[in-house]
């Protein structure tokens, strides 16, 4: 699945939580490991995918969101790789 980020909130230290919009459907997506929370190493400025405005390739996924976090999507961080940054005007 790929997925333009559109969101990045610290969590508690050394956490994130990401979102971001799938290409595929425009559905809202929130790529989460299952129990285990996101971390920063998973931030582009760390030497991750993730930043606002990249196209990111999360790999296969699983819908796993339940009210009220409908948009929840496991996938696995080893075929995180990211695609591309967006310019401005297409993000």
């Amino acid at each position: 699945m790929r997925i333009v980020i559109n969101h990045l909130t610290r969590m508690q230290p050394g956490y994130i939580c990401v979102a971001g919009i799938n290409v595929q459907d425009n559905e809202h997506i929130r790529p989460i490991l299952g129990r285990a929370p996101l971390t920063v190493d998973m931030l582009a400025r760390n030497g991750g995918a993730f930043d606002v405005g990249r196209l990111v390739e999360l790999g296969p996924t699983q819908a796993r969101g339940t009210a009220p976090e409908t948009e929840d999507h496991t996938f696995d961080p080893g075929r995180l790789v990211p695609v591309r940054e967006l310019s401005p005007g297409s993000f």
